[in-house]
C-alpha cells in the first residue's frame, strides 16, 4: 500500500514539474493590481519568441514573451551595434485576455533622450490576434509613437494558438453554428426590416408647412367664428355687419381695386368718363335752355 501511495505521490509530482515547465514563463505585473491570467501565462509560451524587421528605419525588433529570468528585456529594438530595451518582462502593466485576442503592455524600457518624450520609459503593447492560417507567431506590423506624447510603441501579431478550438470531426457542432449564424442572418434581416418600416412610419408624417397651414385655417375659423357671435349676440348686429372688423375688410376690397387700377394704367388714374359723360350733357342741355329762352324772347 506504501508502494502504491509513493507512486501516485510521484506521478502527481511529474506531472507538476511538466506543467510548470511548460509554462514557465516569468510574466508579472509592473504593480500588484496587474493579475495576469493563466491562459496568458500559456499564450506567452505558445507564442514564444518572435521577430520583425523594419526595412524603412532599419530596425530589428525581438519580442521574447516567455522569459525565465523576470529582469530580461521582453521587447528590444536593435539599429546597426545599438540596441534598446522596449519593455521588461516582469513590468506588465496591461494583461487583458478576451475572445481570439489578447493585449500585453510592458513598461520599464530603456529612458528616451530627446523629443517631447524626453526622459520617460520606453513601453511596448503587444496585440495577439487569431490567425488559424499560421503555423507560428508571426508580426504584421510594428509602429512606434513618440511624436504625439504618448511615447509607446505598438506591435500586431497573428497566432493560431488564440483560436478557438474545434473538432472538425464534430458534425453536430458544424450544424449548430451553421443554424446559429442563420439564426443570426434571419435576426439581423428582421432589425433591419424593423429599421426601415421606422423609417417609413417616420416618413409618412406631415411637414412642418403642413401643420402650418392647419394652425392658420384654424386661427381664421376661430377669429371669424368668435367675431360673428360676439356682434351678433351683443351688438345685435345683422347682414354683412356681423363680420368682426367689417369696415376694415370693405376698405381692404377698395384698396384692392385701386391696386389693381395702378397696375392696369402704369401708376395712372384712371380716366373718370363717366364724369365726363355728365358734364357734357349738362352743357348740352344748358345751351337747349338758352335757346329755348331766346325763342321766347323773340315772340314777345
Amino acid at each position: 500500500m506504501d508502494r502504491v501511495l509513493n507512486l501516485v505521490a510521484l506521478v502527481a509530482i511529474l506531472a507538476y514539474s511538466c506543467s510548470a515547465e511548460d509554462f514557465d514563463c516569468e510574466l508579472s505585473g509592473a504593480t500588484s493590481d496587474t493579475n495576469i491570467d493563466q491562459d496568458l501565462i500559456k499564450l506567452a509560451h505558445n507564442v514564444g519568441s518572435v521577430t520583425y524587421k523594419d526595412t524603412a528605419n532599419k530596425d530589428d525588433y525581438t519580442i521574447s514573451l516567455c522569459q525565465k529570468v523576470a529582469s530580461d528585456p521582453a521587447v528590444t529594438s536593435k539599429n546597426g551595434d545599438k540596441s534598446t530595451t522596449l519593455g521588461v518582462t516582469n513590468q506588465v502593466q496591461t494583461a487583458l485576455y478576451g475572445n481570439e485576442w489578447a493585449l500585453i503592455s510592458f513598461g520599464g524600457g530603456d529612458n528616451y533622450t530627446d523629443g517631447n518624450c524626453a526622459g520617460k520609459h520606453r513601453r511596448s503593447y503587444i496585440h495577439i490576434t487569431c490567425n488559424a492560417q499560421t503555423d507560428k507567431a508571426l508580426v504584421k506590423s510594428a509602429k512606434s509613437f513618440i511624436k504625439t506624447g504618448t511615447c509607446y510603441y505598438l506591435f500586431e501579431i497573428d497566432t493560431k494558438h488564440i483560436c478557438n478550438e474545434q473538432n472538425p470531426n464534430d458534425k453536430d457542432g458544424q450544424d449548430n453554428k451553421s443554424e446559429d449564424n442563420k439564426k443570426g442572418t434571419d435576426s439581423q434581416d428582421n432589425g433591419n426590416n424593423s429599421q426601415k418600416i421606422a423609417k417609413s412610419g417616420g416618413s409618412s408624417g406631415m411637414s412642418f408647412f403642413s401643420i402650418l397651414l392647419i394652425v392658420v385655417l384654424l386661427g381664421v375659423f376661430f377669429y371669424f367664428s368668435i367675431g360673428i357671435l360676439y356682434k351678433r349676440i351683443y351688438l345685435d348686429a345683422r347682414g354683412w355687419e356681423q363680420l368682426p372688423n367689417s369696415e376694415v375688410w370693405f376698405g381692404l376690397g377698395d384698396k384692392c381695386v385701386g391696386l389693381l387700377d395702378r397696375l392696369r394704367y402704369g401708376g395712372a388714374s384712371r380716366p373718370d368718363r363717366y364724369y365726363n359723360n355728365i358734364e357734357t350733357g349738362a352743357q348740352a342741355f344748358s345751351q337747349e335752355t338758352d335757346d329755348a329762352n331766346d325763342d321766347n324772347l323773340l315772340s314777345m
